[in-house]
């Protein structure tokens, strides 16, 4: 028995338009809420963190919420997402239309010195552009984004992790979400938050049972 053709792409349509709010979900919001004991915590995303495995589709994405203009907050959130794209596509071929898919997070509290401590690992970092690149899905893909003004200052680069062009760079990225890793493993989680979406509408199904921060082989 040959498979339908128009199934087929039916399908692959379905799954596409899953990916995509994915994508946007990884990314996060634009503004992260959180009633934190009397006070109002509002944040947008300060830096991040995105690790990527391509032919996989494995991604995990660090980002830190923060308002580094409001003295009066001395706290800020740590926002860690993972998705699988090989076992989600499984699902998504087994339950068809009822598929819900739920991306495994963890949000915890740090102090805004810690966010401040981490962006300035970066302060004196000098990049080059390699534009002898090959694209490879196989290998993993890194990318850092901090967003200090989020109308003036904004920064993004995106590299191969195996570049030996982007060493040092490499070496703070990994010194910065090694320290992430311990924190999200031992800290206490926050719930009862809210997000704000610029790409996204509906409602954000999060697994924090099934969320661990070593998941990602690096």
């Amino acid at each position: 028995m040959h498979n339908n053709p128009n199934e087929i792409n039916k399908k692959r349509f379905y799954y596409s338009l899953i990916r995509t709010d994915v994508h946007n979900l990884l990314l996060g919001p634009t503004s992260f809420y959180w009633q934190h004991d009397h006070d109002s915590f509002y944040g947008w995303s300060v830096l991040s963190l995105h690790m990527r495995l391509g032919w996989e589709d494995r991604n995990e994405v660090r980002t830190v919420y923060g308002n580094l203009f409001d003295s009066s907050q001395d706290y800020s959130v740590l926002r860690a997402v993972f998705w699988n794209g090989i076992v989600e596509r499984a699902k998504v071929r087994k339950e068809k239309e009822a598929y819900i898919g739920q991306l495994p997070a963890r949000f915890i509290e740090i102090p805004v010195s810690l966010l401040r401590e981490w962006l300035n690992e970066f302060d004196d970092l000098s990049l080059k552009i390699d534009l002898s690149s090959q694209l490879d899905e196989s290998v993993k893909v890194r990318r850092l984004r901090i967003e200090r003004d989020y109308y003036s200052e904004i920064f993004e680069y995106i590299w191969q992790k195996e570049n030996e062009l982007f060493s040092e760079l490499n070496n703070k990225w990994q010194k910065v979400w090694d320290q992430m890793t311990e924190l999200l493993s031992s800290s206490k989680i926050v719930t009862d938050f809210s997000e704000e979406y610029s790409a996204y509408e509906g409602r954000v199904h999060y697994n924090l049972d099934a969320y661990s921060a070593d998941i990602f082989d690096h």
